[in-house]
């Protein structure tokens, strides 16, 4: 591994990623071959030959990636976490093993992050994103139901708290603390910690393509989602007691 710390960090959770992983990681290193990056993979107890196809990766970009696994399910949420802590950028991108958005998105998101804000939220409900194709009407209308939910519960100004391509400065992790839900609602729960902590933040549009393989199963995670908003909405009022308490 290069002693020179890279600007940026590319977090990648990955769980039974074997079939996708590697056009992902080519696709980074040639679309940002300009950016000084390095590429954290966290691996989530898969059951298929992740861990071969990435450790391959590593050998094949040596220096550049660094491989995180783990013998049990973590959940994308502490599976992400894991990858911001073991990091070494100034910045951190969250991305979807499956690169589900293009260069441009990621270099927007970094150029936002330069400019003093504090986490960047790519946004396919934006007015100016681009969605090739559109989610289906099914999916795309839970979508809106839940951020309406989230809005409504958390006063937050984010219309899209679940996209996959996210930016951070580094700081901001330890500045909110340790995270409590591992699924997919640790994006809720780390947004409205960062609102708590009135840290700068921006919903950008994107670039985003739907793609197969997706592991949300939209009903039963509804219903889990929902469940895990109520647990962080009980649990905000101490979390700002706390925080007016160390000042």
């Amino acid at each position: 591994m290069s002693t020179q710390k890279p600007e940026v960090s590319i977090v990648i959770p990955a769980y039974n990623e074997a079939h996708r992983i590697g056009n992902t990681i080519r696709r980074i290193f040639r679309e940002l071959a300009n950016l000084s990056f390095e590429v954290v993979i966290s691996e989530d107890g898969s059951t298929d030959n992740t861990v071969d196809v990435i450790n391959g990766l590593a050998d094949e970009y040596k220096g550049k990636i660094t491989v995180l696994k783990s013998k049990k399910r973590l959940g994308k949420g502490n599976g992400f976490l894991r990858g911001a802590f073991r990091s070494r950028g100034k910045y951190i991108i969250l991305l979807d093993a499956d690169f589900p958005t293009n260069a441009d998105t990621i270099i927007n998101e970094i150029k936002y992050l330069r400019a003093g804000y504090d986490v960047v939220i790519g946004s396919r409900a934006h007015e100016s994103s681009i969605l090739d194709p559109p989610a289906p009407p099914l999916r795309e209308a839970l979508g809106r139901v839940f951020n309406t939910i989230v809005r409504l519960l958390f006063s937050v100004k984010i219309h899209d708290t679940q996209c996959g391509v996210k930016g951070f400065k580094k700081e901001v992790f330890s500045t909110i603390g340790p995270i409590q839900f591992t699924s997919f609602v640790f994006d809720v729960e780390i947004i409205t910690k960062v609102y708590a902590h009135n840290l700068r933040v921006i919903e950008v549009p994107i670039y985003w393509s739907s793609t197969l393989g997706s592991k949300v199963r939209i009903l039963r995670d509804a219903l889990l989602m929902l469940n895990g908003l109520v647990n962080i909405w009980l649990r905000l009022p101490g979390y700002r007691n706390r925080i007016k308490s160390r000042k």
